[in-house]
């Protein structure tokens, strides 16, 4: 989520850090963040415990189709 002007969370860098160069990063405010996270295709939550504010991830993840392939 997006944090207040002024204010740099130090988990974004341990994220994005972790997550690599190749994984885009893009912030939204809270509430919509919230209702993101309500639409049906939200499949999966997991509930990590982290304290930190500002700490929430939402990771979209899809499958690539390769040219052969034919589902």
């Amino acid at each position: 989520m997006t944090p207040p002007d002024g204010f740099h969370p130090d988990i974004h860098d341990q994220y994005k850090a972790m997550l690599g160069d190749g994984v885009a990063w893009t912030e939204m405010e809270r509430w919509s963040y919230d209702d993101k996270i309500k639409l049906p295709d939200s499949t999966l939550a997991i509930a990590t415990g982290e304290q930190r504010r500002f700490a929430n991830l939402l990771l979209t993840i899809g499958v690539v189709k390769l040219p052969e392939e034919s589902f």
